[in-house]
């Protein structure tokens, strides 16, 4: 005999093959109520006369839907081993982990909020000149933002190379190792999954700003592309432009695989239209918490009354902490905002350089623009 109109607890609910979202739901004899289905389980919100009921209401469980919308199911990782030829004649091993989000049909899962992934391992770093010698255990977070469906992840796996002072490998070397120990996130969902992901096609509708200016593009070059140790690295452009990021590869001695100074320049010479407008300036970014006088970024401003005048910057916070990482620190030499004359052309230039190759993690500078 079917029974209908019949109110679920929490733990029928754990039984009717409806998927979570990712929240720990309660079990128990209570009656659920609209509010505590759709709080911890993907339902078909939209079907009748499932969508009239109040968060009050308490569902029969024949009107409680799997959601047929995609929602994300589990997740996956990829590791992708690498390796280089080191100056013993023998190879340096390195790995980039590729997580992806997965969703109920095995398509890519564009992600509706932050998930974050850490990956912890154990590592050792020596060095023969001068003597040193450390081990210790650290994380290193893969951030999937909203919108995005993948984060990476690099490691020096083994490694052992001359020192920048030495030409040759005549003992004056450092060698690191890393073993990976853990991986948890903050997804709520299983991973492994057993399809692989298929990459999304997606269509976006933005609202463009409005740009008072002609030729804003930027030209930019940085002596990290092209290495294959120290990728993902290099200058990322979005907002129409008005969005210029610079983004580090973790250093040898942060468990990342870069060990290169990492610098670029990225230059932009616009025309004001037929008004005047300012120029509005700002900077955000992660940086290294051991020196405050490595990793800069600059912006230099050339045209009308300005001659290559840099009018701010930004630094590491320092603070003597390796590789720990914390917003940096602006600095602005010439108050914004910044009148831009009619008709003229400027130039604008951006400089960055970590100063060094080492306590990088995960950090990046970015530059954001804004013409009123």
């Amino acid at each position: 005999m079917q029974t209908n109109n019949a109110l679920v607890t929490y733990t029928d609910l754990t039984t009717m093959l409806v998927p979570v979202t990712g929240l720990t739901a309660p079990t128990g004899n209570q009656i659920a109520t609209r509010s505590f289905i759709d709080t911890y389980y993907r339902v078909n919100t939209t079907s009748s006369p499932y969508s009239t009921y109040s968060e009050n209401r308490c569902p029969p469980y024949q009107t409680i839907q799997p959601q047929s919308l995609p929602y994300l199911a589990c997740w996956n990782t990829t590791i992708l081993p690498y390796s280089e030829l080191n100056c013993q004649g023998n190879y340096n091993s390195f790995e980039t982990w590729k997580i992806s989000l997965v969703d109920q049909y095995g398509n890519a899962y564009i992600a509706d909020q932050n998930y974050y992934f850490d990956i912890g391992y154990d590592y050792t770093y020596q060095t023969d000149i001068p003597p040193y010698y450390e081990s210790g255990s650290n994380i290193t977070t893969v951030a999937i933002l909203e919108g995005q469906w993948q984060g990476f992840a690099s490691f020096t796996i083994y490694a052992v190379e001359t020192c920048p002072y030495s030409s040759a490998c005549d003992g004056s070397c450092f060698s690191t190792n890393t073993n990976i120990t853990e991986l948890t996130n903050t997804t709520g969902v299983p991973g492994n999954c057993s399809l692989p992901p298929t990459p999304p096609v997606t269509t976006t509708t933005t609202t463009s700003a409005y740009i008072p200016v002609t030729g804003l593009s930027w030209a930019n070059s940085s002596n990290a592309t092209g290495v294959p140790s120290c990728q993902p690295s290099g200058w990322a452009i979005s907002n129409q432009n008005l969005r210029i990021r610079y983004n580090i590869a973790n250093s040898i001695n942060c468990g990342g695989t870069c060990g290169i100074t990492q610098t670029g320049v990225a230059t932009a010479t616009i025309t004001v239209g037929g008004l005047n407008t300012y120029l509005g300036l700002d900077f955000t970014g992660i940086g290294e918490r051991e020196q405050s006088n490595f990793e800069k970024i600059k912006f230099t401003l050339n045209g009308g009354s300005y001659s290559n005048v840099e009018l701010a910057n930004a630094h590491a916070p320092g603070g003597n902490k390796e590789c720990k990482m914390g917003p940096v620190v602006k600095q602005y030499l010439v108050p914004p905002p910044y009148l831009l004359i009619a008709y003229t052309v400027y130039t604008l230039t951006i400089d960055f350089t970590t100063a060094d190759s080492l306590y990088h993690k995960d950090a990046y500078y970015e530059v954001n623009l804004k013409f009123t």
